[in-house]
């Protein structure tokens, strides 16, 4: 997909696009905004990315999408149980409205690159990011999320993180702990990056 903007539509799940399994999708230069997930479930407001598959983010913004199922409801923005790769992207304003990961949820392996996170916002955990798996993010910037539960800005539950010259800052945990970044039975290996002002 290039040059395409995937906007004001509504499934169950993956309200703008839905990766199927060992599917291979690249999406470049393009805007996937205004979708809803309204399904019980309702997972990946903008991308539901389901298990073996690929999708690659390549200066995209992924905007103002919603998970909004009735159970808990993860991914505002993009929800994935396969392999994502984000590259000089934005992911802006989407809401987990009955879960975790209002930007993103990964139970897959995730890397985000050269990318922004902001203004996103989790009912539960992880405001920017909410991780279950390997997540590796580089030269990437979150701020200005926020989680109603843990980790305002990302939130490592049981996966291996890497962080690596990221900075997390404005980032907010309203009733939990981690504004910035919370770790739990997850392994994380932060360097030379900045968390400030969570």
């Amino acid at each position: 997909l290039d040059r395409v903007t995937i906007r004001n539509n509504t499934s169950d799940d993956g309200g703008g696009l839905l990766v199927l399994s060992s599917a291979l999708v690249v999406v470049r230069d393009s805007i996937i905004r205004d979708n809803t997930a309204r399904g019980v479930g309702g997972q990946g407001g903008g991308i539901l990315v389901s298990s073996l598959s690929n999708v690659e983010l390549e200066q995209t913004k992924v905007r103002a999408n919603i998970a909004a199922g009735v159970l808990p409801s993860a991914g505002g923005g993009i929800s994935s149980f396969g392999n994502l790769d984000i590259r000089q992207s934005t992911i802006q304003r989407n809401t987990a409205s009955n879960g975790g990961g209002g930007g993103i949820f990964s139970a897959g392996t995730a890397t985000v690159r050269r990318s922004t996170l902001s203004g996103n916002l989790a009912a539960l955990d992880g405001g920017g990011l909410s991780s279950m798996s390997p997540l590796t993010v580089a030269n990437s910037t979150f701020a200005g999320n926020a989680a109603q539960s843990s980790g305002g800005g990302l939130f490592n539950n049981g996966g291996a993180l890497t962080l690596r010259n990221a900075t997390l800052a404005g980032n907010t945990a309203a009733a939990g702990q981690g504004g910035g970044l919370a770790n739990s039975a997850g392994t994380a290996a932060v360097k030379n990056s900045i968390l400030g002002k969570n």
